[in-house]
């Protein structure tokens, strides 16, 4: 997970300013309320990549030309049990669906039964 934050903090996903703890803190809420979810259309959630702990903590807490904004974990629990599928698509070989919900949109790896990324709307 430390590996995860430094290269998210690197990359300029996240803040410089987010700390480990908060980092460490989302992906447990994450854990806590997602993992083990079934969609609204029966695929598993079963794990996630950092890439998405990175896109739910975002670069900004309120809107800023140029900065992505986080999503609430309550947003992609929504997006997942009560959303449409937007799309369905193959990256690299990897089943993809797309989950639009009321604020943010989430990328599921249907293949991995894994959480890729989420944007807020």
């Amino acid at each position: 997970m430390l590996k995860g934050y430094n290269h998210a903090v690197e990359k300029g996903e996240i803040h410089v300013l987010t700390g480990f703890t908060v980092y460490k803190n989302t992906a447990q809420e994450v854990e806590n309320k997602i993992i083990g979810l079934r969609t609204f259309d029966g695929v598993n959630i079963e794990s996630y990549t950092t890439h998405f702990i990175n896109r739910v903590i975002g670069q900004t807490s309120t809107q800023h030309k140029g900065m992505r904004q986080g999503v609430k974990v309550s947003d992609v629990y929504n997006a997942l049990k009560k959303g449409v599928v937007e799309k369905e698509y193959i990256l690299r070989g990897d089943h993809r669906r797309q989950y639009l919900g009321e604020k943010c949109s989430v990328a599921v790896s249907t293949s991995e039964q894994k959480l890729i990324q989420a944007n807020p709307i």
